[in-house]
């Protein structure tokens, strides 16, 4: 179990730091006041889906480790979330 709340905790934490980066990058649109800008999807994208893959793993992690001491649901989650990292990396913008 201790493997699995390591593994939980190193993606929480890279969660974390893309739910930073998406306050930044919005807060920077914002500050530009261009109208339009930054748009519903901009936002769900750049703070919403951070957003919700914390919350998964999170709540996996209450789940895993006080209802049900379970190492593989924690480890399948944890990894699930991460798998669709680099299609939010470099989904991410253009013109």
């Amino acid at each position: 179990m201790i493997a699995a709340n390591i593994i939980a905790a190193v993606i929480t934490s890279i969660w974390i730091m893309m739910l930073r980066v998406g306050f930044s990058i919005v807060q920077g649109v914002v500050d530009q006041h261009v109208a339009g800008y930054p748009s519903r999807g901009e936002v769900i994208f750049w703070i919403g889906m951070p957003s919700m893959m914390l919350i998964a793993i999170l709540l996996t992690a209450i789940f895993a480790n006080a209802i049900r001491r379970s190492p593989a649901l924690l480890g399948f989650v944890s990894v699930g979330t991460l798998l669709p990292f680099p299609l939010y990396i470099f989904s991410g913008g253009g013109v």
